[in-house]
């Protein structure tokens, strides 16, 4: 799984970047927000408008000193930032009841969604955006998620 991962770093170009200690963070923030139902009031306590999980990640990241480049995060934290936020994302895939198989299978079903952004453009801080087609691409990917959920133990 993690060759995958890289491979869609790589392909889409997002390793040419330097590390960013505002957008990772934010990226991880992001990813936790979604799909939670009271971001609309979270936008408006963070006093931004756009009830939108990249904006809002990266609001909190900013209001914590992301943006701050006078004192960035050695590669060691870095890199134990990111180990953390791998435990915690797989132990919570386990308390879904999933067998490490069953993960290497979502995660395979999740990067190949992700392989068709390839060329689908950035966002203005080179985050990789989703294809027109985005809707068909997501609606496979969901019926192979729920098959891999279906057959827990």
């Amino acid at each position: 799984p993690f060759k995958s991962i890289y491979k869609f770093n790589k392909d889409a170009g997002l390793l040419r970047k330097p590390y960013s200690d505002f957008l990772e963070p934010s990226f991880l923030i992001e990813e936790a927000l979604e799909d939670l139902p009271n971001l609309i009031n979270l936008a408006k306590a963070l006093e931004n408008d756009t009830p939108n999980p990249k904006e809002i990640a990266r609001h909190i990241v900013g209001l914590a000193g992301g943006k701050d480049t006078t004192k960035p995060l050695t590669d060691l934290q870095r890199f134990d930032k990111h180990i953390d936020a791998i435990v915690y994302a797989v132990g919570g895939a386990y308390k879904l009841g999933l067998t490490p198989q069953q993960l290497e299978a979502g995660i395979a079903a999740v990067m190949h969604s992700n392989m068709k952004k390839i060329g689908a453009g950035k966002d203005e801080h080179g985050k990789a955006l989703k294809p027109d087609n985005w809707s068909e691409i997501e609606a496979e990917q969901v019926k192979k998620l729920q098959a891999i959920l279906d057959k827990r133990a």
